[in-house]
């Protein structure tokens, strides 16, 4: 290969609230040119997201977009230390609220999330092989660990009350009402019925 990326580590936090929320998410990543003569490109997000800055060795880097990613084009053979920062606008579904993602191609990758919130949060990343909540004052925090994919997406809700104990001592009881109009005509019988 002309390349590798050892390890990518998203770090970020929510900004606003409702529908203008999104998430500023910064990523680091380690990667090693092997290519020793001429020009190699390496893919490093993909385009989807809204890029705010990009640095290679702590120098702005002018990437460009192919297939769909951005990338970097170097004839520099060793490491290289990447930071990029972009924008990720949030879904919001069913009491859940959450981003995708692209992920670059790295052999070890980790997230770290922080939302502002009063209540406590349930987070979900799909895959993940490990998977940290922690609490600092109204500050929810999530790290998570994950294998290599083509995207992510995290998720978080807030957290359900434990209410069985209060349920199992109720007693279960289902009341209904039924209506019932039948229709009669030559040869067929209708019956339409609400509960």
């Amino acid at each position: 290969r002309d390349w590798t990326l050892d390890r990518a580590v998203f770090t970020g936090s929510v900004v606003g609230e409702g529908d203008d929320a999104y998430a500023i998410i910064k990523l680091q990543l380690r990667g090693e040119i092997h290519k020793q003569e001429g020009w190699a490109t390496v893919p490093l997000l993909g385009a989807s997201t809204a890029l705010r800055s990009a640095k290679i060795g702590g120098k702005d880097a002018a990437l460009f977009v192919q297939s769909g990613y951005y990338t970097l084009i170097t004839n520099k053979p060793g490491t290289f230390d990447a930071e990029l920062e972009f924008a990720v606008k949030l879904f919001a579904a069913d009491g859940e609220t959450g981003f995708t993602i692209p992920l670059p191609a790295a052999g070890a990758t980790v997230i770290g999330l922080a939302v502002k919130s009063e209540d406590e949060l349930d987070f979900d990343v799909p895959g993940a092989g490990g998977l940290n909540t922690t609490s600092v004052g109204t500050e929810r925090r999530l790290e998570a660990y994950v294998p290599s994919m083509s995207s992510l997406t995290v998720s978080w809700a807030r957290k359900l009350k434990d209410n069985a104990a209060e349920e199992a001592k109720r007693e279960a009881r289902v009341y209904a009402e039924a209506r019932t109009l039948v229709g009669v005509s030559e040869g067929v019988l209708t019956c339409r019925t609400d509960i």
